[in-house]
């Protein structure tokens, strides 16, 4: 069994979860009580160990902290990159088109500043994790940052939540997802997450040939075992995948029950 506690203010708050083969049982409320408690049964094994990282992960997104048990050995991630490149900072004119497309969304709120890393952030993560982050990438970090596009797609930055959401991933999750979405995982560089649980990354053997450093964008699919291509830029995404997220589960192969338009906003982290 894995707890988790969140102590903020009056806010103190409990989330177990105990995974046992195809099932798992969750107890959640406030430290001092019983709590509440809901069990949830899968198809297979694999099914309930990515149903059940996914949600460890939201807990620790919202800042709750695990309490006690051992946990795995934490992996450096540049274990799992190519080797360093000297710094590249983003072009101006890779700046310039994120402006425009900023001006052609509705953006909510200010957001802090620290979320859009400058280069010497950009250039210490890559130096610290040996991976050459996509050009089109480190020009939106320095444009938008971290934050969330239509209200579905939450994309990290340097400098705080893609670091945290990458080590959890390295040491956590990736065994799990790879049980039944393959070997695409033992490679993939994440980004970010989708409402639904998905998980968004690069992958460094597919990348963009006759531009500068760029990666095929995977999408891991929480509710099924496909991971998809669904870009070959980072930009390509945005454009096409983030900004038209009806389009979304027709590359993953589900249903999409929702008939509601979805807002092309974006909302600062």
């Amino acid at each position: 069994m894995r707890r988790f506690e969140f102590v903020e203010g009056t806010s103190k708050k409990f989330w177990e979860i105990d995974l046992a083969g195809k099932s798992f049982e969750v107890r959640w409320g406030r430290i001092g009580t019983d709590g509440q408690t809901k069990k949830k049964k899968f198809s297979s094994t694999a099914m309930a160990e990515a149903e059940a990282a996914t949600l460890v992960q939201q807990k620790l997104k919202k800042g709750y902290v695990e309490i006690g048990g051992k946990r795995p050995r934490t992996q450096k991630l540049s274990e799992l990159t190519a080797s360093p490149a000297p710094y590249q900072p983003p072009t101006v004119s890779a700046r310039s088109d994120w402006e425009r497309l900023r001006k052609r969304i509705k953006i909510l709120g200010a957001g802090s500043a620290k979320s859009r890393p400058k280069d010497k952030v950009l250039a210490a993560h890559e130096a610290r994790t040996g991976f050459a982050l996509p050009s089109s990438y480190k020009a939106y970090c320095q444009t938008f940052g971290g934050g969330e596009f239509c209200g579905y797609f939450d994309v990290f930055v340097p400098g705080g939540s893609l670091e945290r959401f990458q080590q959890e991933w390295t040491s956590s999750y990736r065994e799990i997802w790879a049980a039944s979405h393959g070997k695409v995982c033992d490679r993939l560089i994440v980004f970010g997450t989708t409402v639904a649980g998905d998980i968004m990354g690069w992958d460094p053997d597919d990348r963009a040939r006759g531009l500068p450093v760029e990666y095929a964008v995977v999408i891991l699919s929480r509710s099924s075992d496909r991971a998809v291509r669904v870009a070959r830029t980072f930009r390509e995404c945005v454009e096409n995948v983030f900004l038209k997220p009806r389009r979304l589960p027709k590359l993953l192969g589900y249903v999409d029950d929702g008939d509601e338009p979805l807002p092309i906003d974006f909302a600062p982290s």
